[in-house]
């Protein structure tokens, strides 16, 4: 009997939306970092590495057991592997050769790391086996961008749109998106994973255009691969131009429900702690001149506290900046321009109530 043996290496991140927050668990390991632990040499080299080392149990091979083994780990600072557990397994023979596969990779990773500190933090890797019954050989199984991880790079820098809320609100992060690409090199489904809504909506776009660049050698049936795309400043273009404007209608909330500094302004501004609103909306704004949120929050405020002649200066800069949309022009029209409306805070606050 011919056997060719092949594993598969997908990059998976099982975490919660939320978890740059996250404290250690009691043994001090992180579920999720800012900077995840990564094979030197790449998802490839990973790959390369399993398929060469792994043998396919004897007995699994008889009794043509086959299947994924989650393989959960946990890389230390020095780039070691330790705890390894097969999370999901198959049989005993299967589970145990994923472990041991993996942990001959001990020394080959870069840890992950918190603001460049290197920390303990778990790594998930699904392994899989897998026999054609029809002419009993182990079946290959690789999903690969065509032109390698290099080529998928490149191709995310040439068409990449960043949103702009990313940039002034300093919310760089991965996006992972679970592609499945069927025996005719098609994507047939794009399954982001938990993170930054808009990275995600952007990398699900991106990896849509990449349809019929992809090469799945299993011609049996569809594999998945978890993509993981690197936003980083990296990614703007240098003319700037790739940054685009999110919907008016959503950036109070992006911003409200992802960064802590302007929550905390705007958590004053619910309270009508107006001073202490108008002064946090002010660091901000200090810390990013183009943060729109901020700027539109800190306007509003202004009118709030009768301050109609600073207000209305902010609101006209927005208003021929185009930011804010129709909103921001109507309570320009409203609070500066329209000589019959009432000026006094009371009134100020119904039209707030109106347009926001």
């Amino acid at each position: 009997m011919k056997i060719i043996l092949f594993a598969v290496f997908f990059s998976l991140f099982l975490i919660p939306s939320r978890a740059y927050s996250q404290a250690p668990d009691s043994l001090g390991v992180y579920s999720f970092v800012p900077e995840q632990p990564a094979f030197k040499g790449g998802d490839e080299a990973l790959y390369k590495f399993i398929n060469d080392n792994i043998q396919y149990p004897a007995d699994a091979l008889h009794e043509k057991k086959s299947g994924k083994i989650l393989v959960r780990v946990v890389i230390d600072e020095e780039g070691e592997v330790n705890s390894i557990k097969a999370i999901r397994g198959v049989c005993p023979s299967l589970d145990s050769e994923a472990m041991r596969v993996i942990s001959l990779t001990s020394g080959k990773w870069t840890s992950g790391k918190i603001a460049g500190k290197p920390v303990k933090a778990y790594k998930f890797i699904p392994v899989n086996f897998k026999i054609d019954t029809t002419t009993n050989e182990i079946v290959s199984q690789k999903v690969e961008f065509i032109g390698g991880d290099s080529a998928f790079l490149l191709f995310v820098k040439a068409n990449v749109k960043i949103p702009r809320i990313i940039v002034e609100a300093n919310l760089w992060a991965d996006s992972r998106v679970a592609v499945t690409i069927d025996s005719s090199n098609q994507i047939t489904s794009t399954i982001p994973g938990p993170g930054q809504k808009d990275l995600n909506k952007e990398a699900i776009r991106l990896i849509k255009l990449t349809q019929g660049k992809w090469y799945c050698s299993n011609k049996h049936s569809d594999l998945t691969k978890v993509v993981t795309i690197h936003f980083t400043k990296e990614l703007i273009s240098p003319d700037g131009k790739n940054i685009i404007t999110m919907p008016n209608e959503d950036i109070i909330g992006i911003a409200t429900d992802r960064d802590p500094a302007f929550s905390k302004a705007h958590d004053a501004y619910i309270q009508k702690d107006y001073p202490t609103a108008l002064s946090l909306f002010q660091d901000c704004i200090d810390k990013s001149p183009d943060y729109r949120a901020a700027r539109m929050m800190h306007a509003m405020i202004l009118a709030l506290m009768g301050r109609l002649e600073n207000a209305c200066d902010e609101l006209n800069k927005l208003s021929h900046e185009n930011v804010g949309g129709a909103r921001i022009q109507k309570f320009y029209q409203a609070i500066c321009l329209d000589k019959y409306e009432k000026k006094d805070p009371s009134h100020v606050m119904i039209i707030v109530s109106r347009l926001f």
